[in-house]
Parts: C-alpha cells; sequence; structure tokens
C-alpha cells in the first residue's frame, strides 16, 4: 500500500503547501457546530480547508506528470476527458457547493498516502446527499494508522488499547471524547472508511506486533440486529490477528462493543453529549481484561 516515490513527493508537498493552514470559519462551523467536534482535534489530525490555497494547491499538481497525478487521484479520467479530482475541479469552476474537509490518511508522518473530502453540506452536492468524496484508486482507507508529527494522541501499534471505529465523524469524535477523558496518549483510535473491503482489515492485522486489546465499535445495521455495516472488514481483520498470534492469544483481548448504529453512531452520542460517559464505561471493561 506504499506509494511510488513520485506520488509520495506530490503529497509530500500539498500537505507541505497546506500543514501549516489553520481552520477557516467554515471549517469550525461544520465540525463544532453540526458535528459537535472540538476542532483543534481535526486540524491535529490534518484537516484543512484548502480553499485559501486552492491556487497554490493546482500550480503544485502541475508540476507532476499527468501520470503521477492519476496515480495519485487528483486527475481522474471520465468518458476521455482528462481533470482534477472532481470536488477540487467544481471549486475551481466556482461552484461552492462542494466545500468541505481535506482528510489526510497517513502511512508515514511527512506524508499523507491519501486524501478524503468531507462536504460541508452534503444535501447541496447532488441529487442525492453525498457526505464525502474518495479518492479513485486510493489504497489505504484507515484513519490513524499514522498521524502527523508532532501528535498528542496515542498510536495504534504502540498504545495499550485500540478503538475500532466507522468514518471520519466516529474517529474525531472518539478521539475528541478520549482527549477529553485525559487518556488520548494511552487508547488510539482507528477508523475504517471502507466497511466492506476485507482486504483493508487484513491490513491493519498487520500493523501490531502483539496481539492488541482491542475494541471493535463499528455500526450495527440497526438497533435491534447485530449484524455489523462492516463485517467483511471486521472477519478480516480478526481472521488476519489470528493468523498472525494464534486463536487463544486474540479472542480474549478483541472486544465487540455493540453501542453504535447505522441511525445512532459515535458522533449522535457525541453530540448529545453521551460520549465520554460511554467510554469510559466501556474503556474500563476493556483495561479490566488486560490486568486479568
Amino acid at each position: 500500500m506504499q506509494p511510488t516515490a513520485e506520488v509520495h513527493e506530490l503529497n509530500r508537498r500539498v500537505w507541505e503547501l497546506v500543514r501549516d493552514l489553520p481552520l477557516t470559519p467554515a471549517a469550525e462551523e461544520w465540525l463544532r457546530i453540526e458535528r459537535g467536534i472540538e476542532p483543534t482535534v481535526a486540524h491535529a489530525f490534518g484537516c484543512r480547508d484548502w480553499r485559501p490555497v486552492l491556487d497554490e494547491v493546482l500550480q503544485t499538481l502541475e508540476q507532476f506528470d499527468v501520470s503521477v497525478r492519476a496515480a495519485a487521484g487528483f486527475q481522474t479520467v471520465s468518458s476521455g476527458v482528462s481533470g482534477p479530482w472532481w470536488p477540487i475541479a467544481r471549486l475551481i469552476d466556482g461552484d461552492e457547493r462542494t466545500a468541505g474537509l481535506a482528510v489526510p490518511l497517513f502511512l508515514s508522518a511527512d506524508a499523507p498516502v491519501t486524501w478524503r473530502w468531507r462536504f460541508y453540506n452534503p444535501a447541496s452536492v447532488g441529487r442525492d446527499p453525498i457526505k464525502c468524496a474518495a479518492m479513485t484508486g486510493a489504497k489505504l482507507l484507515q484513519l490513524g494508522l499514522q498521524h502527523p508529527s508532532p501528535t498528542r494522541f496515542a498510536h495504534p501499534r504502540t498504545a495499550p488499547a485500540c478503538v475500532l471505529v466507522e468514518g471520519e465523524p466516529d474517529f474525531f469524535s472518539v478521539a475528541d471524547a478520549l482527549e477529553r477523558l485525559d487518556v488520548a496518549r494511552d487508547v488510539a483510535v482507528v477508523a475504517t472508511v471502507a466497511t466492506s473491503d476485507g482486504r483493508q482489515g487484513a491490513h491493519l492485522a498487520t500493523i501490531f506486533t502483539e496481539p492488541p486489546l482491542l475494541a471493535i465499535a463499528t455500526h450495527r445495521k440497526t438497533a435491534t440486529r447485530d449484524s455489523d455495516s462492516a463485517c467483511d472488514f471486521v472477519d478480516s481483520l480478526v481472521a488476519g490477528l489470528v493468523g498472525r498470534f494464534g486463536m487463544q492469544p486474540v479472542r480474549p483481548r478483541v472486544a465487540h462493543w455493540r453501542d453504535f448504529t447505522e441511525c445512532d453512531d459515535a458522533n449522535d452520542w457525541h453530540r448529545r453529549g453521551e460520549l465520554e460517559g460511554l467510554l469510559e464505561m466501556r474503556l474500563a471493561e476493556l483495561l479490566g481484561v488486560q490486568n486479568d
């Protein structure tokens, strides 16, 4: 899943350009008002509104061959016509309906592997509401495997415990709640943003050097069914861990939290002010396994 040297350099140059940007008022409003998330948390993980430097981003991209831009996901081809990644293309044309937050996914601290785009106003983007755009061909679809440096949040490879959630809003909500509980340096959070891709779960299993103390907090499909919207991902993750470390060491250290559904997820709990209390209770249970 590592990008080529040219793609890495392109992403490094874009990240260097946007890294020190403060969040725009629109980004802060979407995070705080719409999602109940402390903006500094999303900013710490690299989220930025690119509009203040969009011209500079385009100039940076144009310094790379179109094949490199396409491999990175910044260039798309539709019906034989090549152009910039579509959220950016619409902004270039003055269409503010695609304004949103660029969310980087890292494998190394110096450059993202790919980016996702969370729209501020999903209902305005198309005929059906579109919450997020992913880059074509993105091979890494997990948040939290690596952080921009320096960071005040725990890393999943070294943290005593790790919570796996589903989607960007749940990721930032749990990170925000962990920081409020003063355990952000002790409990890592990882998010899958490709719930039906089993290969992503198998990849996540490879980052651990020993059986992790892991809470799986993805979404149940409904409040009355335990089936998981991320079941392919979760199944491949657990199978990957068992394949690496064996059933006996893994099973007692993997907990399935059934608190969140697609209609009542971690972000919903966070906006109601109930996520911190839930996490405090669930983490006490999880960490009790470690101490048994």
